[in-house]
């Protein structure tokens, strides 16, 4: 078993569009369980196209354990992204993820009667745009092995790639039980739940980037930039010669619009979005 708790990544401030995810699921479970929220209004049916369905699924739970066990992940996943390219596109990509997902996942299991809810597939949507976005970063760990608890710090690539060969070999041992739904049911075997978040994540990271409506700073995988730029290196002049040392800028650079501090090589605000 893998928990993480703790990123190497660096934020400008606290992840406020991180907050107010994790208190959404938390609010909505409270409610859930005080009876003001009706369970079934808030699931995903298959084939049924329902694109608020598709995003309310995600902030539903089973249980206690359900809901703290997507919330520890969506903690960590989350913030990497937020810190990477700022609230507001943060805010914008999970939307995107839980539309693009749950559109999929509807259409997919299209022949087979049934719902979901639940924040696992935005949990490996958020995964994929780490991976993306920050490909440098460490997660602190604790590792089960046998019932000694360890820490490890795990880069973000390798505890992706961990995660998925986990999730993937749990949908091998039910393969035949879902051929058997699928075969009933007259349809084609639809793929996991999980991954078609993951895959939606990954997508629209990368058209994000490619498009360049996201901007990571230079430190997601795409770029071919590094944070330096014009001779600087971060908030440091770059020496004249190997034996000088730099020296620190007499200002921070702000940002023209909101006045904020902003590093000369992000091209645009995580504040404001505004180039």
């Amino acid at each position: 078993m893998l928990l993480p708790y703790r990123t190497t990544a660096n934020f400008d401030g606290p992840p406020r569009g991180t907050y107010a995810l994790i208190a959404a699921n938390a609010l909505v479970f409270l409610l859930a369980r005080l009876g003001w929220i009706d369970p079934d209004s808030w699931t995903l049916e298959w084939g049924r196209i329902d694109p608020l369905s598709w995003v309310q699924r995600s902030f539903l739970h089973l249980d206690g354990f359900h809901l703290a066990g997507n919330l520890i992940f969506l903690w960590v996943f989350a913030q990497i992204v937020e810190g990477a390219v700022g609230t507001r596109n943060f805010l914008i990509l999970v939307l995107g993820i839980l539309l693009a997902s749950g559109g999929l996942e509807s259409y997919a299991y299209r022949n087979v009667e049934g719902g979901s809810f639940g924040a696992s597939g935005l949990v490996f949507g958020c995964m994929a745009s780490a991976v993306l976005l920050a490909p440098r970063t460490r997660l602190s760990t604790i590792f089960w092995y046998f019932t000694l608890p360890r820490r490890v710090d795990i880069p973000m690539p390798v505890f992706a790639a961990v995660l998925i060969a986990l999730d993937l070999s749990t949908w091998v041992q039910m393969g035949a039980a879902s051929i058997v739904i699928a075969a009933e049911t007259g349809g084609r075997l639809p793929p996991a739940l999980h991954m078609i978040g993951l895959a939606t994540g990954g997508a629209l990271t990368y058209l994000g980037l490619k498009l360049g409506l996201l901007d990571a700073g230079g430190f997601d995988c795409l770029s071919k930039r590094r944070p330096e730029s014009d001779g600087k290196l971060g908030d440091y002049v770059m020496p004249a010669s190997d034996s000088e040392l730099p020296e620190p800028k007499s200002d921070v650079p702000k940002c023209p619009h909101c006045d904020r501090p902003r590093p000369t090589q992000l091209a645009r605000c995580i504040y404001c979005g505004k180039a």
